[in-house]
C-alpha cells in the first residue's frame, strides 16, 4: 500500500527557512522523502517538517540514496530513506527522543487474552450490542517501567454498517520520568521474544503510538495528551507455530505471568542465547548451516552463563598454569602457552551438551542413541567452523532437525530458568518430542518420494 503527500521540512542548513514541495512516500511502512533541492549531506540524524495528513513530523535516521538531475530551472531532487517517522510532534535532537508511554498493537494479543468486551443479545425484532468499558490489566513491573494489557475496541462507521474491532495492546508505562526511543524498542523486542518462544503467538506488530507527559493540548478545560504515531518497517515475519508448546491463553498463565516476565527481562544471561535463536525468525536468508551454528552457539553460551562449571576450581587451574609457565625460560613461548591455555579450564562443547543428556532423552525418538547424536552435533559444528572432515556430520534435512532439537532443549531450559510451572515444562517435553518426530518422518518420506521420481 502506497501513501503520498506533500509538505515542507525545516531547512537543515538554516533553521529560519523551510523547503516546500517535499514529497513524502510511504510504501508498506517504509518511508522516503524527496526534497526538490540538491543536498550533498549523506545522512541527517533528525529532520522536522509538516505534512497535512500527519501534522508535525519528525524524521529520524535519514540516509541519502538517490539524486536526480533537474530539467530546465529545476535544481533536481534529493531522496532519503527514513528509519523512523514520528507524526504529531517536532523533536529537535536525538537526546530529546524520549517518551513516557507506548501502546503497541500486536494482533495476536487479542487471541491470547481470549475474553471479549462485546456482548450480543437478541429480541424478537432487534439485536442489542453492549460494549463494556475498556480494561487495563497489569502483567508485571520491571525496574523503571510496567507492562499492561490494554483491552478496548475501535469502531468504524460506513454507510449502512458499523464495524467494531476488538484490540488488545501492550502498554508500556515508564514509572520514572521518560526513556529514549531505542530503550522502548529493547523493551518491545524482549516482549516479542517472550510472546514467540514462551506463549507461542505471533510477535508481529501493526502499530506503535507514543505519549509524552509534556505533549498535550486542551479541549475547553480538559487536558488531552497528543498521540505520537510511529511509522517504520517493523520487520514482521511469516509466523509459524513454535513446536515447543501449544498456544497458551491468558487464563492458563495468569498467576505465573508476572513472575515469568520479570525473570525474562531481568536475567540478562539469557538474552544473548535468546537473540541467537530468534534471529532465524527475522532473517529469512539465514542458511541451514548458520541456523545450526546459531543453535550451537546459543546453547553453549547458555551453559557457560547459566549452568557454569570448570574442569578445575579457578584458583587451582591458575596455580597449575603458573607452574607450567615458570618452568619455561623462553618468554615468547610463555606468551604462546598463556594465550593457548587461556580457556583450557572451560568445559568443551561436548561436555556441555552431555549436561543436557537427560533433556535430549526426553525429546529424541526412542531409536536415537543419545551419545551418538551428541557426538554428531559436535563433529558437525567442528566441520562447519574449521572445514575439516565431514564424515560424521548432519546434512540437508537432518542438519535442520538437529538445529531444531538443540533449539528446543535451549528453550525448555529457558522456561525452567524463568520459573515456568512444572506443567508447562512437562508439556513442552511432550509436545516437542511428538511434533518433531512426526514432522521429521513426514519430510523424510516426502524427500524419499521426490528422489525416487527423479
Amino acid at each position: 500500500m502506497t501513501n503520498t503527500s506533500y509538505g515542507y521540512i525545516i531547512d537543515p542548513n538554516d533553521s529560519t527557512k523551510r523547503i516546500d514541495g517535499v514529497r513524502l512516500v510511504i510504501i508498506d511502512s517504509k518511508v522516503t522523502i524527496e526534497i526538490p533541492k540538491k543536498i550533498h549531506t549523506l545522512k541527517f540524524e533528525i529532520l522536522n517538517g509538516f505534512f497535512p495528513n500527519h501534522n508535525n513530523v519528525t524524521f529520524v535516521g535519514c540516509s541519502f540514496y538517490q539524486l536526480t538531475s533537474g530539467a530546465g530551472r529545476s535544481e533536481g531532487v534529493t531522496k532519503y530513506k527514513v528509519e523512523y517517522m514520528l507524526s504529531g510532534i517536532c523533536i529537535k535532537s536525538l537526546d530529546e527522543l524520549k517518551f513516557s508511554k507506548a501502546f503497541v498493537n500486536i494482533p495476536s494479543l487479542a487471541d491470547f487474552y481470549g475474553s471479549t468486551l462485546i456482548n450480543l443479545s437478541h429480541t424478537d425484532d432487534e439485536m442489542i450490542v453492549r460494549i463494556q468499558e475498556p480494561q487495563e490489566i497489569g502483567i508485571t513491573d520491571i525496574d523503571n517501567f510496567s507492562l499492561s494489557l490494554s483491552i478496548g475496541n475501535k469502531i468504524y462507521g460506513e454507510p449502512g454498517a458499523l464495524n467494531i474491532q476488538e484490540v488488545c495492546d501492550l502498554k508500556i508505562a515508564v514509572t520514572d520520568n521518560t526513556i529514549l526511543l531505542h530503550d522502548f524498542f529493547k523493551i518491545i523486542e524482549r516482549f516479542q521474544s517472550f510472546l514467540l518462544l514462551v506463549l507461542n503467538y505471533s510477535p508481529n506488530i501493526t502499530e506503535i503510538v507514543f505519549y509524552r507527559d509534556d505533549h498535550f493540548s486542551f479541549y475547553g478545560e480538559e487536558k488531552s495528551f497528543i498521540p505520537i504515531q510511529l511509522t517504520t518497517n517493523f520487520h514482521n515475519m511469516d509466523y509459524k507455530n513454535n513446536l515447543i508448546i501449544g498456544e497458551l491463553k491468558y487464563s492458563d498463565v495468569e498467576n505465573e505471568l508476572s513472575k515469568m516476565l520479570f525473570h525474562w527481562y531481568n536475567n540478562k544471561n539469557l538474552h544473548i542465547s535468546i537473540d541467537l535463536i530468534t534471529e532465524k525468525v527475522y532473517n529469512k536468508d539465514l542458511s541451514r548451516e548458520n541456523y545450526f551454528l546459531n543453535s550451537c552457539f546459543a546453547i553453549e553460551i547458555f551453559h557457560r552463563r547459566i549452568v557454569g562449571g570448570t574442569e578445575y576450581p579457578d584458583d587451582v587451574f591458575k596455580e597449575k598454569l603458573e607452574i607450567i609457565c615458570n618452568s619455561i625460560e623462553d618468554e615468547k613461548f610463555v606468551s604462546l602457552v598463556n594465550n593457548r591455555l587461556q580457556f583450557a579450564n572451560e568445559y568443551s562443547f561436548r561436555k556441555r551438551l552431555k549436561d543436557f543428556k537427560e533433556d535430549f532423552a526426553k525429546i529424541l525418538p526412542e531409536t536415537c542413541e543419545i551419545k551418538g547424536f551428541i557426538s554428531k552435533i559436535v563433529d558437525t559444528r567442528n566441520y562447519l567452523v574449521h572445514r575439516g572432515s565431514d564424515g560424521n556430520t548432519f546434512k540437508e534435512i537432518d542438519l535442520y532437525y538437529a538445529s531444531k532439537y538443540i533449539e528446543s532443549i535451549l528453550i525448555i531450559n529457558c522456561l525452567k530458568i524463568i520459573n515456568c510451572p512444572d506443567w508447562m515444562i512437562n508439556k513442552s517435553f511432550t509436545c516437542t518430542k511428538n511434533s518433531l518426530e512426526q514432522l521429521y518422518n513426514l519430510n523424510n518420506f516426502l524427500q524419499t518420494k521426490i528422489c525416487e521420481k527423479s
